[in-house]
């Protein structure tokens, strides 16, 4: 009994026994030294790296560049002010990875551009960005600024407002949108669509305006009566036009000089919601007939058919006894 008792307690560990003594330390011993080696590897490759970095042969002075950008982007003179919004590190090095996913990212959020395609780092430290773009059509009035100066903010065809705030846009050959309510209480973010029915319709109206070979006579698209809410008996949208002229060098900061002639063309209902008027494609031509003849008219109502004219009927007067005569 005493020995079969003693063979059976020499089995079991002891409690009291330490970790390095029970069965499959070998294992766990190896497993902590893997890490171990691990660890230092990790921390010698990390230094390794950041003596590399340092080497004048692995950093680049870093450029971007808009590969295959739209023809306007340069006739327009938007080009630096794309570039500007990127704020390039002075130097990289070309182990930085990151650089051309915060390229991507910032060109995105800066408004300019509506996709990003692709972009790449070149071995001269050239970044390459292929994209799409937002181009400009109309510089739309948001309201005045600390100075009491009416200030403008660019758009795009789908009402995307564009970076950069402007004061004075006359005679840059930019049609300025007045009149949109949201706006000229408060600027919408860089990069947001204009929110709000009169600011859709005037968006729409300057697209097809900015296709027109008369485009830059196109001063101001004025709104602030649209659908009648100022006025019921006056017309909701109105044109003024300026005589053809050389634009300025100077971008958006041209001065008038000398006398500018204006006309008025009133363009009536918002497209789409015309009623008992000429659609916006016979209006479009009444305009390049209009400006194409020798006519002295300053003033042409495009809200009625040629074959037509507006009677202003007076309203009637309301006397004591229900009669409507001033004269009785």
């Amino acid at each position: 009994m005493s020995r079969k008792g003693s063979r059976d307690s020499g089995g079991l560990p002891d409690e009291r026994s330490a970790w390095w003594r029970l069965p499959g330390r070998g294992a766990m011993l190896s497993l902590l030294s893997l890490i171990g080696l691990i660890v230092l590897a990790a921390g010698g490759l990390e230094r390794l790296r950041g003596r590399v970095d340092a080497l004048p042969e692995y950093t680049q002075s870093l450029k971007l560049e808009l590969a295959d950008p739209p023809p306007w982007v340069v006739s327009e003179r938007w080009l630096p002010q794309i570039l500007g919004c990127v704020d390039l590190p002075p130097q990289a090095s070309l182990l930085d990875g990151g650089v051309v996913r915060r390229v991507g990212e910032t060109l995105t959020a800066s408004g300019w551009v509506s996709r990003v395609r692709r972009v790449t780092r070149e071995l001269d430290g050239t970044i390459r960005a292929w994209c799409e773009y937002r181009r400009p059509i109309a510089m739309v009035r948001t309201g005045r600024g600390d100075d009491g100066e009416y200030r403008f903010v660019a758009v795009d065809k789908d009402g995307v407002r564009l970076p950069q705030i402007y004061k004075n846009v006359t005679g840059a050959g930019w049609m300025q949108i007045v009149g949109i309510e949201s706006v000229e209480k408060e600027e919408p973010p860089t990069g947001s669509p204009l929110v709000g029915d009169d600011a859709q319709a005037a968006v729409k109206l300057a697209g097809l305006l900015f296709e027109q070979p008369f485009a830059t006579q196109v001063e101001t698209i004025n709104v602030s009566n649209f659908r009648g809410r100022r006025d019921k008996r006056s017309v909701h949208i109105y044109l003024t036009f300026v005589a053809p002229g050389p634009r300025p060098e100077s971008e958006l900061t041209g001065e008038e000089s000398g006398a500018v002639q204006r006309r008025t063309f009133l363009w009536g209902s918002a497209i789409g919601e015309e009623i008992d008027e000429p659609n916006c494609q016979e209006k479009v031509r009444l305009i390049l007939k209009w400006l194409e003849s020798d006519t002295t008219h300053a003033r042409v109502d495009g809200s009625i058919f040629p074959d037509r004219v507006v009677e202003r009927v007076q309203p009637p007067v309301s006397t004591a006894d229900g009669s409507t005569r001033r004269n009785r």
